[in-house]
């Protein structure tokens, strides 16, 4: 199904109250959308992609896909597969410690969907290491009696995914491209996986903006996509309910927006609207009460500004009644074509510089891994390469006339992937060069800074948004 294209005067809401919207993000420093989608229904009131991003690219999603977790549970659970009120041990009989405590023994499925498994603190570092996430993840100290304690776990949320691959003999990413994605009409996504292979239940996932659309009509639907029953009216209303209090998340002033409830793997905010999100401002909105739907992607965004924006702008009704009866439709459209984000610039090569022909560099210790880094200059075009940790050869080309669109591998979000990207290249000096790398199906945008001295080399990285990559300075010795 293709969404289709409509006014917003004629669902309720007015064009202003969205030009507002759009004008009071772009003056935020900590609002950076990618993309956007105001949907009522199936009807598009409002979308763009600032360039360069583009609506059709995927998006990774980072902690959204907890969300998609828990919908393969419910898909599993209505199938007949497993139950919520499973003990999870029971899933797992190789993979239990050997002292089996009385909190462990007591985690039933819907725990690890709200979040009550009983662990204390966040222990996201101390799993994430691991070989086995299922085996650490109960290998774990769970001090608090599973339903009574909330505390965020990615690892949680992964073992969603081991219940739907243990229960259905199917990966998550297998089952839900058969049972949800397919049925959408939505391609298979890319999703990453555990070290062990299992598809990472708590991140990891990529798709389009408008997939993540038709996500939430779904829901909106109460499990209904065009015609057909996808997910039962029961589960969602469960998962889409209060059931825990964020406690160990509490903070009045900066959750008043994104809330402090909730539910299976979703969000619960004001008035009971729900939001799938994820780090940096990737958001799925869903506002019953109005028909409405938000999605947004982002390259690093206050989650909780952009929610007081969209509450304010496009969901309180005294403000839009205020501007419903001017036309700005012919106004906003024309907005929503011209978004797009100011590109590095360009400079003429030096006079004089010579061409970076075939020259490596060994690099001091990073906290980045790099080991290596590599140059291979022809007229206008070059070619950087880095040899990581994992002694990989990655390779980014630059042109210092125009930008370049193209391919390489790059980290999404546990791991790399050979993604889209857009580069710029310029020598600031006779001796320093700067690059710059647009990831454009990610948040991430890289810049390099390399500066020529006598037999060696100084490198600074600097990256917008990472949970995995740090900015860092380096001294690198020529490779004779």
């Amino acid at each position: 199904m293709r969404f289709k294209k409509d006014i917003p005067e004629n669902y309720g809401i007015s064009s202003k109250a969205i030009l507002d919207f759009i004008e009071v993000t772009e003056q935020d420093e900590e609002i950076n959308l990618k993309t956007f989608m105001l949907l009522h229904d199936n009807n598009i009131l409002a979308q763009f992609s600032k360039r360069p991003y583009k609506l059709e690219d995927q998006q990774l999603l980072f902690s959204m896909t907890k969300s998609f977790a828990s919908l393969g549970v419910g898909i599993a659970a209505d199938k007949g597969y497993l139950n919520i009120e499973d003990k999870v041990i029971s899933y797992f009989p190789d993979k239990l410690p050997e002292e089996i405590s009385d909190n462990l023994s007591k985690i039933k499925v819907k725990h690890l969907l709200t979040m009550t498994s009983g662990i204390h603190d966040n222990t996201y570092e101390m799993l994430y290491s691991q070989k086995d996430w299922v085996k650490a993840f109960l290998a774990q100290n769970f001090p608090h009696e599973p339903g009574t304690y909330y505390r965020y776990s990615t690892h949680g949320s992964h073992m969603l995914s081991a219940l739907v691959e243990k229960a259905t003999g199917q990966s998550l990413l297998e089952f839900l491209n058969d049972h949800l994605f397919k049925p959408l009409d939505i391609p298979k996504p890319q999703w990453e996986t555990c070290p062990s292979g299992m598809t990472a239940g708590g991140m990891g996932l990529s798709l389009a903006p408008e997939s993540m659309a038709k996500i939430g009509v779904m829901l909106l639907n109460k499990g209904i996509y065009q015609g057909k029953r996808i997910l039962s009216q029961s589960y969602i209303n469960e998962a889409t309910s209060p059931h825990v209090f964020k406690h160990t998340e509490r903070d009045k002033e900066n959750r008043i927006y994104s809330g402090l409830h909730y539910g299976y793997q979703i969000h619960i905010g004001q008035d009971n609207y729900f939001r799938l999100d994820g780090a940096f401002g990737q958001i799925c909105l869903v506002v019953p009460e109005k028909n409405i739907i938000v999605v947004a992607t982002s390259k690093g965004t206050k989650t909780e500004k952009l929610l007081k924006y969209i509450y304010k702008h496009l969901l309180d009704s005294d403000y839009i009644e205020e501007n419903l009866h001017r036309n700005y439709y012919n106004e906003l459209k024309n907005k929503l074509n011209s978004l797009e984000y100011t590109a590095p610039s360009f400079r003429d090569i030096p006079v004089g510089i010579q061409q970076l022909n075939n020259c490596a560099y060994i690099i001091d210790d990073n906290p980045n891994g790099i080991k290596k880094v590599m140059f291979n200059q022809n007229g206008q075009e070059l070619i950087m390469s880095t040899i990581n940790s994992d002694n990989l050869e990655y390779k980014v080309k630059f042109d210092f006339s125009e930008p370049v669109h193209h391919k390489g591998m790059f980290i999404k979000d546990i791991q790399s992937h050979n993604q889209k990207y857009i580069s710029y290249a310029k020598w600031l000096s006779n001796s320093e060069l700067e690059l710059h790398v647009i990831y454009v199906e990610t948040p991430y945008v890289v810049k390099y800074r390399f500066s020529f001295i006598e037999s060696g080399i100084k490198m600074e990285f600097f990256i917008n948004v990472s949970f995995t990559l740090k900015d860092f300075t380096a001294v690198g010795r020529l490779d004779l």
